[in-house]
């Protein structure tokens, strides 16, 4: 009896990890190219556009310190990026591999935050397209390789804890999300106003 070969999707996700290590390279690949035009000074289009300056103008403000926090803050980000991608590596690979349930919950419920932060560019209008295009792209690679994933997990008497904290944890984010936004926009209807 002839048995069916998977598909290519099959093939590719397999038990989910693949996909959620493909997100942990990007990862990887974004917090590298932080770095990348942090040390080549470069601004990103969006920069500029947002803040309706040139460099040069920017740079003329209080000695360039400006300018130079924008770069700190952009190896910042670049290195959280990796530090993330490295766990997201190992989590996948080591404890996952072995079915720990709190690492398939790591990644969840980091992943949700991270992805939901993502939201509160809307909260104060810096939403470019390279965020975008990056977060929309890695979300259905992220969600499948974690539906795929929680196959490999040992549930315990921990499991419905967990789940519980995880939806708090959510909740939580999303109401300080929800808060940011609205004193954002509060603060800067008040500073037109004045």
């Amino acid at each position: 009896m002839a048995t069916k070969s998977p598909s290519l999707f099959e093939a590719v996700a397999a038990d989910g990890r693949p996909l959620l290590q493909l997100t942990a390279f990007a990862l990887l690949f974004s917090g590298c190219f932080a770095f990348f035009v942090s040390i080549r000074r470069e601004f990103l289009p969006h920069d500029i556009a947002y803040l309706a300056m040139r460099p040069d103008q920017l740079c003329a403000l209080a000695e360039c310190r400006v300018v130079a926090f924008m770069f700190h803050d952009r190896v910042a980000f670049g290195g959280v990026l990796i530090a993330i991608a490295i766990l997201y590596f190992w989590l996948t690979a080591v404890p996952l591999g072995d079915g720990a349930a709190w690492a398939w919950w790591t990644i969840v419920i980091s992943g949700a935050i991270g992805f939901l932060s993502f939201l509160s560019y809307l909260g104060h209008g810096y939403l470019d397209t390279w965020h975008g295009v990056g977060s929309f792209a890695l979300v259905p690679m992220f969600l499948a390789g974690v539906v795929r994933s929680h196959a490999l997990v040992r549930t315990g008497p921990w499991d419905l804890v967990l789940r519980r904290l995880a939806v708090l944890a959510g909740a939580l984010r999303l109401a300080s999300i929800f808060v940011f936004s609205l004193s954002w926009n509060l603060s800067n209807a008040s500073c037109i106003s004045a």
